[in-house]
């Protein structure tokens, strides 16, 4: 069975407690859409591997629904990479 969309889910600590982050990876025939980032870089350039070694393409499209810190803390990786927002 093809899996064309995934959820990611990041986590960080935030005053002692795990606090966990969704986004979707949406696996289109354009290539791979990322539906919010992560909490900081580290995570999204990790999340960034992982779609590039699971489906074999890179990111082309990321969409941030909203400013919070838990869906831009990684945008810069996505810039670094040149990924279209």
């Amino acid at each position: 069975m093809k899996k064309d969309v995934w959820v990611h889910t990041t986590y960080t600590e935030i005053q002692g407690n795990k606090v966990g982050a969704n986004g979707l990876v949406l696996n289109t025939s354009k290539g791979i859409v990322l539906v919010d980032a992560t909490w900081d870089d580290k995570l999204a350039n990790q999340l960034l591997d992982m779609i590039k070694k699971e489906f074999k393409k890179s990111v082309k499209l990321a969409i941030i629904t909203h400013h919070k810190y838990d869906r831009i803390g990684g945008i810069q990786a996505l810039m670094d990479q040149k990924i279209k927002r």
